[in-house]
C-alpha cells in the first residue's frame, strides 16, 4: 500500500467513526416546554410580541376608539415618515406632496419630466416636496433639487441632467390644480348621491364662508370644520350655493377626501 493510500485510509476511517450512529437514544429534556419558547421575554431581556390576526383585534385604548379613528389629524400624521427634498426635514408623507419623474420621450427623442401627485401612489422613482404654494413658487426655478436622486443613478438607469425638461407650467400651478380638481369630483359626487348632509354623525364638515377667517376650527367633541371661503375658484364654490349648512363626512369613508381637502387648506396661503 502506498503512502497516499495509507493516508486515505486512514481519513476514510476517521470520517466513518464520527458519521457512524451510535444508537442511543435522545434525551428528554425534564421539563414539558422548553424555555426559549414559554419564557423568552425572562432571560432575553426584551418585550414580549403579542401577535393578532387583523389590525382591528388588537386592543385599544376606548379613547383611541371613539376619537382618533375619527380625527383628522391623527390619521394624517400616522402615516410614514418622509424627506422633503426641500426643506430637509422628515414629515409624514400624508403632509407632502409626491414628485416622480415621467418619460416624456418623443419622435424617439429620449426625454422626462417631473409631475408632482396629490394623491401618492407606488412604483417608479419617488421624491416628497413641502405642501405650500409660497415655497414651491420660490424654489420653482431649481427644479432639478426635487427629482429622485435614485433616477440619476448613471449606472442603474442611464439618465442625464440634460435630458429632464423644464417644466412647462410650474409645479406649484400644477399642484394647485391638482388638488382643487381633487377636491371638485370628490364633492360632486357625494352632492349626487345625496349623500353627506347627515348634520349628528360626522367627522368634518366643509363649508364656505368667506366672512370667517379660519380655516379649520375643531369643535370640543373632536369634529374638524374646513372652510373653503377663502379659495378663489368658481368651480369650487358652486358647490356650496344653497347650502349654508355644509356637507359632513366620516373619514373611515372618505378618507382620501378628507386628506385632499386638507392639503389644500394646506397649500394655499
Amino acid at each position: 500500500m502506498g503512502k497516499s493510500e495509507a493516508l486515505a485510509h486512514t481519513w476514510e476511517n476517521l470520517i466513518g467513526k464520527r458519521l457512524q450512529k451510535t444508537g442511543r437514544a435522545a434525551h428528554k429534556p425534564e421539563c414539558e416546554r422548553s424555555p426559549l419558547i414559554s419564557n423568552f421575554e425572562k432571560w432575553a431581556g426584551k418585550p414580549r410580541k403579542l401577535y393578532f390576526r387583523s389590525v382591528d383585534s388588537v386592543p385599544r385604548p376606548s379613547y383611541f376608539k371613539t376619537t382618533l379613528k375619527g380625527n383628522l389629524f391623527a390619521q394624517l400624521l400616522s402615516s410614514p415618515m418622509r424627506l422633503d427634498k426641500l426643506t430637509r426635514v422628515r414629515a409624514p408623507k400624508e403632509l407632502l406632496l409626491q414628485v416622480k419623474l415621467v418619460d416624456k420621450s418623443d419622435d424617439g427623442k429620449k426625454s422626462f419630466g417631473v409631475d408632482s401627485y396629490a394623491q401618492h401612489f407606488s412604483g417608479g422613482p419617488t421624491s416628497y416636496v413641502s405642501n405650500n404654494e409660497t415655497l414651491l413658487r420660490k424654489q420653482g426655478a431649481s427644479f432639478m433639487k426635487w427629482v429622485p436622486t435614485s433616477s440619476l443613478n448613471a449606472t442603474i438607469r442611464h439618465i442625464s441632467h440634460t435630458e429632464i425638461l423644464q417644466p412647462s407650467i410650474s409645479i406649484a400651478e400644477l399642484s394647485k390644480r391638482t388638488l382643487i380638481d381633487k377636491v371638485h369630483q370628490g364633492l360632486l359626487q357625494i352632492s349626487n348621491r345625496d349623500v353627506g348632509r347627515d348634520s349628528q354623525n360626522y367627522d368634518i364638515r366643509v363649508i364656505s364662508d368667506s366672512g370667517l377667517s379660519d380655516k379649520l376650527i375643531v369643535d370640543s367633541k373632536g369634529r374638524t370644520t374646513l372652510n373653503f371661503g377663502h379659495i378663489d375658484d368658481p368651480t369650487l364654490q358652486g358647490l356650496f350655493k344653497g347650502s349654508r349648512a355644509g356637507i359632513f363626512l366620516e373619514i373611515k369613508n372618505h378618507k382620501v377626501l378628507c386628506f385632499m381637502m386638507y392639503k389644500l387648506l394646506a397649500f394655499v396661503e
